[in-house]
């Protein structure tokens, strides 16, 4: 469950296969970064993720745990060993370590040894340890781990020796370190030139950096390499951050009167409408300029009709360029669109061709929908890319607008072919025409001998065996790295062995990957029946909507961990599961009990069945509300009375939340069919708890041309 959207999401990124998040808490040991795949979506479907944060819409996947006392006597070693580790009785565990000297993963065992005395090991033997290792998960970890603490010991000799290219270092706290110990060591003439190029990388940024580039920097003061231009630079980047208190921090670097400048910037910042007033009789320069800019790009994400009237304010004061002007007009289009003003479509004619491109486009589309204004629609859709015009949410408003305008005989060409996807809107174009919904699932056919040519890389043994002692963020990290770069025909091979192995999530990865979308029983999985069923008759819950929700949350992996911090299977957030207990008749104890299907499954089809008696049985809100919380889905119910449930979805603003409703809708369609019952129609299922559908909303399946 992912209630943490605190921005419009509704820039469309295409379908993510995996992001690293490639981090392992070196301090306290032991495993805290994670790998995050999102699996394969119905055909049709694009994914996004925060990273920021965000941004980033990203989930955490890791490799569900196998290990249930293993017999075999290497995998309990290594555990016992490991496990020494992990209770902080490192003596016993270097005592132990021998034993497991030739097991697979034993320079696991290395890794944890050297993390825990890293300070102490002899620099040369750790740079041969990591060089011998180099691609290993726990490798660029240790790395920065160890390179960090080089330069807080000030070992500026061994730090240059082995923290290679500034380029290649990956965190400010490291980079400003090497920085320092190439001024101590007094650099030749040629290098400073490479130094102050880099330092000056690190001056530009519009965050406060670590406190160990404070040296950097006051170096770059004393030899006149922070000059008025570098301030000016920054300064542009704290105030697109929004950062008021480092442009005030920044300020006291200039002159007086540059000074006094950048006081009434901030004032502009924190008051707009006196700000903008008081901007037309400033100096007309690049600086003030960008600086105006970026005040009128926040004021569009925020209130697009206030940032058209200030945009009017200084439209003529200065002289902008055909860029800046593009860049405004815009953000402030989209977001009105977005907000769906009502004067919006005159707004659109604000824009010059040149700068309308396929996201201005859909939000006219959608626009258009919002005011039934057919005509605007067709355009709109005439002239997206041919790839936006392949997505089947646009076809689908596309014969919708013909049909309205009565243009049936076109818009049921347009229906027929969309019916024949097995994707939300294709089966929403069969509901339409009362057409039998088309799934035409193929048979895995891979070699064995590719199976095993798999298997055999370096890279999936440690994996497999990883997951075997359940070390699952590492297991996960080795796959992806193993597995990132192989062709189209060895990721199919890569999810005939995930398959095997009883790890769905990969397979789910790799399937994404190879385009095989009509291998079905390997990308929709039945697994944890007997808590789907026991949870689905005590709340009255569709098992298929269920097994729906939890593939789009989590791609069936039950040690999922987001970057938001959601849990398991059907991804919860510990707090919302604190206050399900009674409801899902389970204690809520702590977070990792949220790794269990049986106790994830428990909370999140009672939070499944809380938010149907909020929203009267209607599961698209529900699900929606699933994904970006009771709030946002109150909200755009309230801004958007009276539409359908499709153009409601097709209208809300978050990316994220318009394309997961249709998403979790598909899969519950699909999964219906795996398991063999009632395929409940999508536009029934859109409106309705399954377990009342009959006739007309019980879509027959076939795979007839």
């Amino acid at each position: 469950m992912v209630y943490w959207f605190g921005l419009w999401h509704f820039y469309q990124a295409g379908e993510v296969q995996a992001v690293i998040a490639n981090k392992i808490n070196i301090n306290s040991g032991h495993q805290s970064g994670r790998l995050a795949t999102a699996g394969t979506q119905a055909s049709g479907f694009r994914l996004t993720f925060f990273i920021g944060l965000l941004g980033f819409v990203l989930f955490t996947l890791v490799g569900p745990t196998q290990a249930k006392a293993p017999a075999d006597p290497a995998v309990a070693q290594f555990k016992q060993t490991w496990n020494l580790a992990r209770a902080g009785r490192h003596a016993e565990f270097r005592l132990q370590m021998p034993a497991s000297k030739q097991y697979l993963l034993y320079p696991y065992l290395q890794y944890e040894d050297y993390r825990s005395r890293r300070s102490t090991v002899p620099p040369a033997e750790l740079a041969a340890f990591l060089q011998s290792h180099e691609g290993w998960a726990f490798s660029s970890g240790l790395r920065q781990a160890w390179l960090r603490g080089l330069g807080r010991k000030r070992q500026w000799s061994d730090l240059l020796q082995y923290a290679g290219s500034f380029q290649s270092i990956g965190d400010a706290e490291t980079r400003c370190h090497q920085l320092n110990a190439r001024i101590i060591s007094k650099s030749q003439k040629s290098e400073k030139v490479d130094l102050i190029r880099d330092a000056g990388e690190m001056w530009r940024t519009g965050k406060s950096q670590h406190k160990a580039c404070d040296p950097v920097f006051s170096w770059m003061n004393r030899h006149n390499h922070l000059n008025d231009k570098l301030v000016w630079q920054r300064l542009l980047l704290a105030f697109q951050a929004g950062n008021l208190n480092l442009a005030n921090y920044l300020k006291r670097r200039l002159p007086k009167a540059e000074q006094a400048q950048v006081d009434a910037l901030i004032q502009l910042w924190k008051n707009p409408g006196r700000g903008f007033a008081a901007s037309r009789h400033w100096a007309d320069n690049g600086k003030i300029r960008e600086i105006i800019l970026a005040a009128l790009l926040k004021q569009a994400r925020k209130n697009p009709d206030a940032a058209l009237n200030y945009w009017h304010q200084v439209e003529h004061e200065f002289s902008w360029s055909e860029r800046a002007k593009g860049k405004i007009l815009y953000d402030i289009v989209l977001f009105s669109a977005v907000a769906l003003d009502d004067d919006v479509l005159a707004r659109f004619a604000l824009m010059p061709d040149a700068a309308v491109d396929d996201k201005l486009l859909q939000w006219r589309l959608r626009t258009a929908l919002n005011h039934q204004r057919w005509d605007e629609l067709l355009i709109s859709f005439d002239n997206m890319s041919a790839s936006a015009k392949g997505e089947g949410r646009f076809r689908y408003w596309q014969a919708w607008a013909l049909e309205q305008q009565g243009e049936l005989e076109k818009a049921n060409a347009v229906y027929k072919t969309l019916a024949r996807e097995a994707t939300f809107w294709g089966f929403l174009a069969a509901d339409h025409l009362q057409q039998d919904y088309r799934i035409c699932p193929l048979t895995p056919t891979v070699d064995p001998a590719e199976i095993n040519r798999i298997a055999s890389i370096p890279g999936v043994q440690r994996a497999l065996e990883l997951r075997k002692v359940g070390l699952d963020d590492f297991s996960g990290r080795e796959w992806y790295r193993a597995t990132v770069s192989l062709s189209k025909l060895d990721m199919r091979s890569a999810a005939a062995l995930a398959t095997d192995k009883g790890w769905p999530s990969r397979a789910i990865l790799g399937l994404g990957k190879s385009g095989d979308r009509h291998y079905y029983d390997w990308r929709f999985p039945i697994a944890f029946e007997q808590h789907i069923n026991r949870n689905a008759n005590k709340h009255n819950l569709d098992p298929a909507w269920i097994y729906g929700l939890m593939r789009a949350e989590s791609a069936m992996n039950p040690r999922a961990i987001s970057p938001a911090k959601a849990y398991g299977l059907m991804q919860l957030l510990p707090g919302t599961a604190k206050h399900l207990s009674k409801r899902a008749g389970v204690k809520y104890t702590n977070r990792s009990k949220l790794l269990d299907p049986a106790t994830n499954i428990a909370f999140g089809t009672a939070e499944m069945s809380k938010l149907l008696e909020r929203y009267k049985g209607a599961p698209a809100y529900v699900t929606g509300a699933y994904n970006a919380g009771p709030g946002a889905v109150d909200r755009w119910l309230k801004q958007r009375p009276g539409k359908s449930v499709e153009a409601w979805l097709e209208l809300m603003p978050y990316y994220e939340t318009r394309d997961y409703i249709p998403r979790v809708m598909a899969f519950s369609t699909l999964y219906a069919w795996r398991l063999g019952t009632p395929v409940t129609r999508v536009s029934y299922r859109l409106r309705h708890a399954a377990a009342a559908a009959s006739g007309a909303s019980i879509a027959r399946v076939s795979c007839a041309p």
